[in-house]
């Protein structure tokens, strides 16, 4: 198709197989301006040769497109005054580079690439071996190990430089891709060989330039500079001759990161600052302490011993106090007894209902007032600990079983059986363990009353909430009276008069205040109700009297007949009771 189209005599395969062309052909079109080639190239990835097939390069393995079709494509598809000066720019940038043909002269082709890896290898050895042995940078290499060498970085780039040119100038007729690598190869070698004496190097100036700093540092203090503007300016300086003598030591070839040197010399003058400020400081508090203290020494001195005595005033004052109210002990126990017992924990006064537990009540009441005991029984200055509390409460809150104890066993020796107690002197001791004892069972046998009234008040409350008969009584009394019942209810004229006699009672109930009479006691109430009865009856009567006087107003007569007497007796009777004393009768469903 080349050869027709173009009008060129392109070679063509007179096979069977697909494939046309073998290698690359080319030739110049007949007739056309410019002068144009023509390129007809065999398939890098072609099937048609089988495993006879060698112009193959190793990264076109595994190509689905090794004939660049895609590629070519897009280059035909460009307008070519786009593509032109591309070309033309990239013609002029190829070099080409004869080799050996690998299908026609594989073994000059190995032989050359060969003897090129081998021959600059042997000039990389001897530039290198060369460079080890000059005296120059010998000399420099044994200088750097003690001090700081005046020029380091340019002298030691200029040895290298001279090396490497060597080397260039020496391997420059041999395979450009193997003269390079090996030059590679030579010049990380010879920068492996001088990187400790450049680190050493830096090391000299870092060292140098931190005694510097700590020598005008303390010159700028001594001349009296500001601690913060003295750090400041000499740290910005010698870290600006760190970075000149950094750069005198820069080697060209080499690109090493030594970052961490600059910041290792920061750390430390950071630290010289620290300690010299922490130093300064304490010389300062050393000196301000000595005059303070020869300052004050003596006024000091005066109002401590003013101290003093006024501390043992006050002691002498604290401890009459205390052994004023010692002597009251027994006054404070059982107001602190009746007010824990009297009242709740919301500090309300206690309605004894039959539901509290008066037993825990006590106990917690007279615990209380023991532990007043335990504290009012010693003088305590400080934080003196002693074990008065524990010994009060195991020989007085639990004597019960200390007295079954003594009836097992004679051994046992009574605590409070002494006249004074342990770790605590007789000069601070207020209330011996004896008087203790003494007061606690006056205490005892003192408030026992309080508890006994508690006791009976609860009893009294649960008769008064217990004044119905038993539910047996209940059921007798409506089989019984059945026939009675049946009587009431063929007779509503009785029912009128029972329920006068009822509100009659509830009357004199309410007024006479019955449940409340007997809590104290059945002969207290009965001794009390004898004396209130007939002033409350007189009272009752009086009230019917006035009831029945007043006039009875309606409206119409024919609508609102008059009632008869016991229907008004008995509403004069509901209002008595109903003003007696606030009683909510509509409660309870008149």
């Amino acid at each position: 198709m080349l050869s027709e189209e173009f009008d060129i005599a392109f070679y063509g395969l007179d096979r069977e197989e697909s494939q046309t062309t073998k290698g690359i052909w080319m030739a110049r079109c007949a007739g056309i301006e410019p002068c144009t080639l023509v390129m007809d190239l065999e398939g890098t990835d072609g099937r048609e040769r089988g495993e006879k097939y060698l112009f193959r390069w190793c990264h076109d393995i595994g190509r689905e497109q090794a004939a660049n079709k895609p590629l070519l494509k897009t280059v035909f598809q460009t307008p070519l005054e786009n593509l032109e000066p591309v070309l033309r720019e990239d013609i002029q940038k190829v070099e080409v580079v004869a080799l050996s043909s690998y299908e026609e002269k594989e073994e000059q082709f190995k032989e050359q690439v060969m003897v090129a890896t081998v021959r600059c290898e042997e000039i990389a050895k001897e530039k290198y071996s060369s460079f080890a042995a000059n005296e120059e940078w010998c000399h420099m290499e044994e200088a750097v190990q003690s001090e700081i060498v005046s020029g380091f970085g340019k002298k030691l780039s200029g040895i290298l430089n001279f090396s490497l040119s060597e080397y260039d100038a020496e391997a420059i007729y041999f395979d450009g891709g193997v003269r390079s690598a090996k030059r590679k190869q030579l010049e990380e070698k010879l920068l492996q060989l001088v990187q400790p004496a450049h680190q050493s190097m830096l090391g000299h100036i870092r060292s140098r330039t931190l005694e510097n700093f700590k020598e005008a540092f303390e010159k700028a203090l001594n001349a009296g500079e500001g601690f913060s503007l003295a750090a400041v300016t000499c740290t910005q300086n010698h870290m600006d001759k760190f970075d000149k003598g950094h750069a005198d030591a820069v080697i060209e070839q080499a690109n090493w990161d030594t970052s961490k040197v600059r910041d290792k010399l920061r750390r430390d003058i950071d630290a010289h600052i620290t300690s010299v400020r922490e130093a300064k400081l304490s010389e300062l508090t050393s000196s301000f302490e000595a005059k303070l203290n020869e300052a004050l020494s003596g006024p000091v001195e005066a109002l401590l011993d003013g101290a003093n005595s006024l501390e043992n005033y006050a002691k002498g004052v604290v401890e009459a106090k205390a052994r004023e109210q010692a002597g009251r002990v027994l006054i404070l126990m059982k107001d602190r007894f009746s007010i824990l017992f009297s009242h709740d924990s919301d500090s309300m006064p206690r309605v004894w209902t039959g539901k509290e537990d008066i037993r825990a009540i006590t106990k917690t009441a007279r615990s209380s007032s023991l532990k007043l005991l335990s504290v009012m029984a010693a003088i305590r200055m400080g934080d003196d600990v002693d074990n008065i509390e524990t010994t009060l409460s195991s020989s007085l809150m639990d004597m019960k079983n200390n007295a079954a104890v003594k009836d097992r066993s004679i051994t046992i020796i009574d605590p409070l059986a002494s006249s004074s107690w342990e770790e605590i002197p007789s000069s601070r001791t207020l209330i011996t363990p004896v008087q203790c004892k003494s007061l606690w069972r006056q205490f005892n046998s003192e408030t026992e009353y309080t508890v006994t009234q508690a006791i009976s008040a609860q009893e009294a409350h649960k008769r008064s909430n217990n004044w119905l008969p038993p539910p047996w009584a209940i059921v007798a009394l409506a089989v019984l009276g059945f026939n009675e019942f049946m009587t009431l209810l063929r007779n509503p004229l009785y029912l009128g008069l029972i329920f006068a006699g009822f509100l009659l009672f509830k009357a004199l109930w309410v007024q006479l205040d019955i449940s409340g009479e007997f809590r104290n006691g059945a002969l207290p109430g009965l001794l009390s109700l004898s004396t209130k009865f007939v002033p409350t009856v007189m009272n009752l009567l009086r009230r019917l009297a006035e009831e029945g006087q007043k006039p009875i107003t309606t409206t119409d007569p024919r609508r609102n007949p008059a009632p008869t007497t016991k229907v008004h007796v008995g509403s004069t009777i509901f209002n008595s009771c109903k003003h007696a004393r606030g009683t909510d009768f509509e409660g309870m469903g008149f």
